[in-house]
């Protein structure tokens, strides 16, 4: 997929990426038992989750917004 601004593909980037890494991430710990700090492993990945939740339902709309008025420029001609 091709991004035609940075900004875009900054917001691409940024939401909703870090709680599927950290999910992998507390599997791979997971399936690795002797790991001695387990439970403050998964406690971290539960926060990260859930503030990643937080913050792409809060910023979704305006970034949405944004974008789309963007390509309603560029639609028109007008720079963005």
């Amino acid at each position: 997929m091709y991004y035609r601004s940075a900004w875009l593909l900054s917001v691409v980037v940024c939401v909703g990426q870090r709680g599927v890494a950290s999910i992998l991430f507390l599997m791979i710990a997971v399936d690795h038992e002797e790991m001695s700090r387990l439970t403050e492993i998964e406690a971290v990945v539960y926060v990260t989750v859930f503030l990643s939740i937080i913050l792409h339902g809060a910023t979704a709309a305006p970034f949405s917004r944004r974008y789309g008025e963007s390509a309603a420029a560029r639609i028109d001609g007008k720079p963005a």
